[in-house]
């Protein structure tokens, strides 16, 4: 029976963590960014959003399969109890299942530090990606037509949100 065990990253996921980024920024537009962050980049970023909120792993027989996390919607103060989300699972495991375990407990670390409202933004043909937020309690709140630029195409974006 595989163990599935859900934790805060380390400055030692890094590399784990880039691969899975790495291949989502080169091969898919779940996530807009076009350049894979250094590890140096990416510690930062770890050890900022652990501090203001979250970064998580989700492991699989001690193997990272892909990490969760959160971060300001905006800089300014009055936006401080909304935060952005975002996951990236491994391809092979990308199943509901392990979806819905790191997402509910990002939801419950975000709860636990007094955050109110969840965010995310996606290319609106992700469906599958969409229709999982909105099976979490999401609502779908705007679509932004061409906002978007990447692999040579142009994406409508839609904004998703959820009050916790």
């Amino acid at each position: 029976m595989p163990v599935i065990s859900i934790q805060d990253a380390t400055h030692c996921d890094i590399n784990d963590i880039q691969a899975i980024y790495q291949h989502y920024i080169d091969h898919s537009n779940l996530t807009l960014e076009t350049k894979v962050p250094t590890t140096q980049e990416l510690e930062e970023k770890v050890t900022r959003y652990q501090n203001s909120h979250a970064f998580l792993i989700i492991l699989f027989d001690q193997e990272i399969i892909g990490f969760a996390y959160a971060y300001p919607f905006s800089a300014r103060k009055t936006y401080q109890h909304s935060a952005n989300i975002a996951m990236y699972l491994l391809a092979e495991h990308d199943e509901l299942t392990l979806k819905n375990l790191i997402y509910q407990e990002l939801e419950n670390r975000l709860q636990a530090k007094g955050i109110l409202n969840l965010l995310a933004c996606l290319p609106s043909h992700q469906k599958e990606q969409i229709n999982f937020l909105v099976k979490q309690g999401f609502i779908i709140r705007g679509d932004f037509p061409q906002s978007g630029q990447k692999l040579d195409q142009v994406w409508d974006l839609v904004w998703l949100s959820k009050e916790i």
